[in-house]
């Protein structure tokens, strides 16, 4: 598959509003589950895009996540139940959680990156 095609494919499966599902059903269900789901979403994105070499999209699909989960949020009407999610506010959380993803994603795309070179 050549690259420009798994860019658009990379970058559309970042387009899914993981964080706003996960804070959500969190919201909704009292159920925390989607946020192991969301965790296991973007390690998974992230070992897919170290394999083939696209490790710069990495940061720009977790900006379009957030901005997509922060549309929904605010159409949504998350952004009136702030007291749910304290210490922080809807979209205080929703930054907490990308930055936080875009760390495991850094250190899965660098412990990857050991793995291949000793093998």
């Amino acid at each position: 598959m050549n690259s420009k095609m798994l860019k658009k494919i990379s970058l559309l499966s970042y387009l899914f509003p993981y964080v706003f599902l996960s804070m959500y059903t969190d919201f909704a269900f009292g159920s925390m589950w989607m946020y192991l789901f969301m965790l296991i979403a973007f390690i998974a994105l992230s070992l897919f895009l170290t394999k083939n070499n696209q490790q710069e999209l990495i940061v720009k699909g977790n900006i379009i996540s957030f901005c997509s989960s922060a549309l929904l949020i605010f159409a949504s009407g998350l952004i009136e139940n702030q007291w749910y999610f304290k210490p922080f506010s809807a979209i205080g959380l929703l930054l907490f959680v990308t930055i936080i993803m875009i760390f495991f994603q850094i250190f899965c795309f660098k412990l990857y990156s050991k793995k291949r070179v000793y093998r």
